[in-house]
């Protein structure tokens, strides 16, 4: 299924520019051509602090994803049974709080809850169980294996004909980035068949964005076959998208990810110019400036390097963000 989503990854990028349709017709390996290693010797070094500034990033930007969705109410002290568990959403100071085995604790315990409730055929009618519950899991959750969890009752939970909530997809992605384990957001996806849950556009860039740095180009190829699977914009008209694809082709660096990424340069400088990319209305609109930013950064270097023209001109690129939020309306 994978290799043969890579070989056609061409079809999601092939709007980038028509005049180089024939170039994603040629399969992109997740592996280093051996020979022609000028242009890849030459993009190496741009992206050798890459590791760590994505950690950076990861860590900066967790809080606010989990403050943005979690409540302040209060949870009870009374400790819970398996009957009746936690399964309310939890405030961060409170999850901050929490050792991790207790949060897995609480896990456990929900699940617990969950399984005799879900399923064609529940042994446990009532109470039933709410789409919450499943974010619930996911402030819980404390490793790949909690995460394979959450993904195999949500079929059980489909078959009772419950609905997850709309949070829920860009939410499960982002906890796969925070717990480095993105390959299952793509094994979700990947199967509608089995989780139907829908890739949206937001859960699609921190998908993105949890694979072009640290990950395969293979795997990013993989997510980009999704945009058009989901019927989402092309990557070549979201800059967001577009700027990190171009970024992992230049990392990568072969002859066929080069020709990707140079096809992306006219609508990345096209966006480029009708973006403000140094104010932003909200902390998510700002965390999708960075990305930008940071992205074109790394492809104008590597494009200098190999004496190509660059996406962005350097004034284009800010250093710093603002936050001015949108004034409510009355």
């Amino acid at each position: 299924m994978a290799t043969f989503v890579v070989k056609h990854a061409g079809a999601a990028l092939r709007q980038a520019s028509s005049s180089r349709s024939a170039i994603f017709q040629r399969k992109i390996h997740s592996t280093a051509v051996v020979s022609k290693k000028k242009s890849k010797a030459i993009v190496d070094d741009l992206f050798g602090d890459d590791v760590a500034l994505e950690d950076d990033l990861i860590k900066e930007e967790s809080v606010p994803a989990a403050k943005s969705r979690l409540s302040t109410k209060p949870v009870s002290s009374k400790p819970s049974t398996p009957a009746t568990p936690i399964v309310k959403k939890i405030s961060l100071a409170e999850r901050r709080k929490l050792s991790p085995e207790k949060l897995s604790e609480r896990f456990e315990a929900t699940v617990k809850y969950m399984e005799p409730r879900i399923g064609r055929k529940p042994s446990v009618a009532h109470p039933l169980v709410r789409k919450r519950a499943f974010l619930t899991l996911l402030d819980y959750a404390r490793s790949e294996e909690h995460l394979r969890k959450i993904m195999e009752l949500i079929p059980r939970f489909r078959e009772a004909r419950g609905d997850l909530h709309p949070d829920f997809a860009v939410d499960f992605t982002r906890r796969c980035q925070e717990l480095q384990c993105p390959h299952l957001a793509l094994e979700l996806f990947g199967n509608f068949a089995k989780y139907n849950v829908h890739l949206n556009l937001e859960a699609g860039q921190w998908l993105i964005h949890s694979l072009y740095v640290l990950h395969p180009l293979e795997q990013v190829l993989v997510a980009t076959r999704l945009f058009t699977a989901y019927n989402l914009p092309p990557i070549s008209k979201d800059l967001p998208t577009a700027s990190m694809v171009a970024a992992a082709c230049y990392k990568h660096g072969t002859p066929e990810a080069l020709d990707v990424a140079r096809a992306l340069r006219p609508e990345i400088r096209k966006m480029v110019k009708r973006a403000k990319l140094s104010k932003a209305g909200t902390l998510e609109e700002r965390k999708k400036n960075k990305w930008v930013s940071w992205s074109l950064q790394k492809v104008n270097k590597a494009a200098k390097r190999l004496g190509e023209e660059a996406f962005a001109s350097p004034k284009q690129i800010p250093l710093k963000i603002e936050v001015n939020p949108v004034p409510a309306q009355p």
